[in-house]
């Protein structure tokens, strides 16, 4: 803790485990009968992918990254548009990037996505979700991750989360 008014300046490990406590302190005093991961913002990172994304011709930053079993390859979306990227040549698939409206139903900004067991790509901003059939190529449902999808086992959660 800083003493009197002054900055204190610390390392980046330091810092992030002191906003990690500070954290799981709060989120407990919340709801302790949920996971953590239910009473916050969805968001996602990935990590280990051996290439920069501009060696690839890809966007720097994008909003969100992921294997599509239809195609098999990986999708990236960023902004109003979506890439493909072969996964066994590392190039970017012939006549993208497209525009993100051939996702039916989907906005931009997704930050996050799974594949369920039963094919469904599942789309995800903060606490928003988007179920994408790849068989309609569209959306069919929308709604609160945490609150609607049974599985995540978040469904007790209340209906008023501020705390992020």
């Amino acid at each position: 803790k800083p003493l009197g008014n002054r900055p204190v300046r610390l390392p980046g490990q330091v810092l992030h485990a002191a906003l990690q406590e500070w954290e799981f302190t709060e989120l407990q005093n919340q709801n302790p009968e949920l996971p953590l991961y239910c009473q916050g913002f969805f968001d996602a990172i990935t990590v280990g992918f051996p290439r920069k994304s501009k060696e690839l011709g890809l966007p720097r930053r994008p909003d969100c990254v992921f294997f599509y079993a239809p195609l098999g390859h990986m999708v990236l979306f960023k902004g109003s548009r979506y890439f493909v990227l072969n996964l066994k040549t590392l190039h970017q698939e012939a006549y993208y990037p497209r525009r993100l409206t051939d996702w039916t139903g989907l906005p931009q900004g997704t930050n996050g996505a799974l594949t369920r067991p039963d094919g469904r790509l599942y789309l995800f901003k903060y606490q928003r979700f988007w179920r994408f059939d790849p068989m309609k190529v569209r959306v069919t449902r929308e709604g609160q991750w945490a609150k609607d999808l049974s599985w995540t086992g978040c469904s007790k959660i209340p209906q008023n989360n501020n705390i992020l």
